[in-house]
C-alpha cells in the first residue's frame, strides 16, 4: 500500500505554529502571504488553510482590510490558560499515576533526556520542546482521549508565554519537578502527581509575574 503524503496544509501549519509559540514570530507582527510562501515552499491555498486552522486556535488575528497578525499575548488570556491547566492538567497526571503503561513512561523518559540535553546544551527552543513532548506524553498517559486533547490544546497556547518566561527569568528547575511527578506517576500515587502538577503549575504564574 502506498503511504498517505502529509497535506502540504498541515506541513505548512506546523512551521508557522513552531514560529509563533517560540516568538520566532513575535505577537503583533504582520503575516506577509508572499514572503511566508516564499519561505515555506507552499501554495497560496495551503498556506491560507494553515491560517485559518492558526485563527480558530486563536494564534494569529484577521483585522479590518484582511491584514494578519500574530495574535497578541495577553496577560487576561494568560491568566484563563493558567486556570485551565490547573483544572486539566492535575486531573490528567492524577489519572496517568492510575493507568500508565510502560510505553507511556518510556515517552516521558525520552522527553525528560532531551530537555536534560537541551538544557546542557544551552538550546531553549529544544529545551521547551522536549518540556512540551513531555506534557504531551503524561496527557496521553491519562487514558482519556479527550481529556489528553484538551490537555495538549491548551499547553500549546501557553508555550508563547513558556518562552517568554525562559527569556526574561532564565530556564525553570523544571527537571527535577518532573523527574518527581514521574517517580509518583510510576508509583501509581495519583495525589502526590496531582500536588507535584498543581504546584509546577502556580510556579509557572510566579516565574511570569516576576519576569513581567
Amino acid at each position: 500500500m502506498l503511504r498517505a503524503q502529509p497535506r502540504l496544509s498541515d506541513a505548512a501549519y506546523e512551521a508557522l505554529r513552531a514560529r509563533i509559540v517560540s516568538l520566532r514570530l513575535p505577537p503583533g507582527v504582520r503575516l506577509d502571504e508572499d514572503e511566508l510562501i516564499a519561505d515555506l515552499g507552499v501554495g497560496r491555498t495551503p498556506l491560507r488553510e494553515a491560517v485559518a486552522r492558526l485563527r480558530h486556535e486563536g494564534l494569529v488575528v484577521v483585522l479590518p482590510r484582511r491584514a494578519t497578525i500574530v495574535a497578541p499575548l495577553d496577560l487576561g488570556d494568560l491568566h484563563q490558560l493558567i486556570e485551565a491547566r490547573i483544572v486539566l492538567e492535575t486531573e490528567v497526571a492524577a489519572r496517568a499515576a492510575k493507568r500508565a503503561g510502560p510505553a507511556d513512561m518510556a515517552r516521558c523518559r525520552d522527553a525528560l533526556e532531551l530537555a536534560e540535553r537541551a538544557g546542557a546544551d544551552g538550546d531553549p527552543d529544544a529545551y521547551l520542546e522536549a518540556d512540551r513532548r513531555f506534557h504531551d506524553a503524561v496527557a496521553d498517559a491519562c487514558g482519556n482521549t479527550h481529556l489528553a486533547e484538551a490537555d495538549k490544546h491548551v499547553n500549546m497556547l501557553s508555550m508563547r508565554f513558556w518562552h517568554l518566561g525562559f527569556r526574561m527569568a532564565g530556564p525553570p528547575a523544571a527537571p527535577d519537578h518532573h523527574n518527581r511527578l514521574l517517580a509518583a506517576i510510576a508509583a501509581g500515587d495519583a495525589e502526590a502527581a496531582r500536588h507535584l502538577t498543581a504546584e509546577h503549575i502556580e510556579n509557572f504564574r510566579a516565574r511570569l509575574r516576576f519576569a513581567l
